[in-house]
């Protein structure tokens, strides 16, 4: 609980983080100037170009790149198909009408959206809201967004957390809006602050939390630290975001003051120089008491050594994030089979992803159980908490063929070997069931068939050319 009290006695949970020191930012300023930098927003690298050059940031102009959104894009590739989920402990009516709530709320998309933010943050949670015309909504929140209250000796079990309360927004009206907190414990759900006079219940309006748990499905990637239960998300990615913007920016600052050399006026008059500005559009004044003239000075740069290592940097930090730089760069010169093959060969990264992601998906299946036998009131109808989810992600990136001959080939050979069925290849290639497939390739067989049965007609003979008489 420590934890929780303390960020709350320095800055309220509503408020939007107002960051002081970015050289070693605390969680909750890490995790939102990473979202920040997810939504393209570089309001904070701008903040720290005031801080580093306040007498020139008014002649510098921002070059933010956003490496923290495009590493986000090509990491999160699980959900740009939609998987396929399966209720084996449900009925058919039951599974419908799962199905149906899990349509209704958009979760494939808001997936989506919360792995491209998983894979940067390390922890996000979707949480299901009931909103008007009993319908319910799913939103994701980040780490900033949240504040928790952990078992001290299992912090690491979302279940156990005592009590949760989330950033939301409570008021909307034109281009202002107005947050609060939502406080959630296993008795209690309230809406409080945000312009409420007293806290509004958010199932019941008095407030009671008839769900007998959570409607929260936390995602995690990695371990967290002891007393805690999300692990820290990664500060490289906030530093490198900001180098790059930094570097660029100078780098543009450089290049654009120094490539028009720098105008010196020589004079016998006698001016005080406090402060030397230059630019192309400059003079600068210098007394001497010989002569007058104007000179233009080239001055020299390091140009390339300071963008290499910038480029140097970035390479290390795809690296480490088992990522090819020319993946992120979308150089032409790279083909798009390299891309594909790249995207292939992170069986590392891809299995802490998978198993990140259905660790995640049986939370928010069981979130969905409460919410569905709290709505229907179905007793023991509805299972239990052994219910079971099982979920199957097209993740297989379209392989742009290289060697048609050599494709084929390679596919007989995994055929032969027994290594995958037509089923499998069909099923992958059209991005449908295996059961699908199977239909597929039986109406395949018997339409070939059928063609190989019919009866060859004779050719027609050409005009004049008949034989006989």
């Amino acid at each position: 609980m420590w934890r929780s009290l303390f960020r709350r006695s320095l800055e309220p949970l509503a408020n939007e983080p107002n960051m002081q020191d970015w050289r070693s930012p605390s969680p909750r300023h890490l995790s939102w100037a990473l979202d920040r930098f997810q939504n393209r927003d570089f309001t904070v690298v701008d903040d720290i170009r005031k801080e580093l050059y306040p007498k020139s940031y008014g002649q510098q102009i921002p070059a933010d790149v956003g490496l923290v959104n495009r590493l986000s894009k090509e990491l999160a590739i699980h959900y740009r198909r939609p998987p396929k989920r399966r209720f084996p402990d449900l009925t058919e009516n039951q599974a419908a009408a799962v199905s149906s709530f899990y349509r209704g709320t958009e979760i494939d998309m808001k997936l989506h959206n919360l792995q491209e933010h998983l894979v940067v943050q390390r922890s996000a949670c979707l949480v299901f809201l009931p909103v008007e015309g009993q319908r319910w909504s799913a939103q994701v929140f980040l780490p900033w967004e949240w504040e928790n209250d952990v078992d001290p000796l299992d912090y690491a079990n979302p279940d156990a957390v005592k009590e949760w309360r989330f950033r939301v927004c409570l008021g909307a009206k034109n281009d202002s809006r107005t947050f609060g907190t939502l406080r959630i414990n296993k008795d209690e759900a309230w809406y409080e602050g945000g312009g409420l006079k007293d806290p509004v219940g958010v199932f019941r309006e008095d407030g009671v939390n008839p769900l007998n748990g959570y409607p929260i499905a936390f995602f995690s990637m990695g371990m967290p630290s002891t007393g805690w239960l999300e692990p820290e998300a990664p500060r490289t990615l906030f530093h490198a975001d900001v180098i790059l913007g930094l570097t660029l920016s100078d780098s543009h600052a450089v290049g654009r003051f120094n490539s028009h050399g720098w105008k010196v006026l020589y004079s016998q008059r006698k001016e005080t120089i406090n402060e030397v500005v230059a630019g192309p559009d400059r003079v600068i004044p210098l007394h001497d008491p010989e002569t007058e003239k104007l000179e233009i000075l080239s001055p020299t740069t390091n140009l390339d050594q300071y963008l290499g290592v910038s480029h140097r940097f970035v390479e290390l930090i795809s690296a480490f994030n088992d990522i090819a730089p020319t993946s992120l760069l979308k150089s032409g010169a790279i083909t798009a089979v390299a891309k594909a093959m790249d995207a292939a060969d992170r069986d590392s990264s891809r299995s802490d992803a998978l198993n990140a992601l259905r660790q995640g998906e049986r939370r928010l299946f069981k979130a969905v159980m409460r919410i569905m036998r709290w709505n229907w009131g179905a007793g023991g109808s509805w299972p239990d908490r052994s219910g079971r989810v099982e979920i199957s992600f097209n993740e297989n990136p379209v392989m742009p063929i290289a060697d048609p001959l050599h494709e084929a080939q390679a596919l007989q050979m995994r055929l032969d070997m027994g290594l995958t069925n037509p089923a499998e290849v069909i099923a992958r290639e059209r991005d449908i069931s295996i059961e699908e497939a199977v239909e597929v390739l039986e109406s395949n067989r018997d339409l070939t068939m059928k063609l190989m049965e019919q009866p060859e007609e004779p050719p027609e003979d050409p005009v004049g050319f008949r034989g006989g008489d």
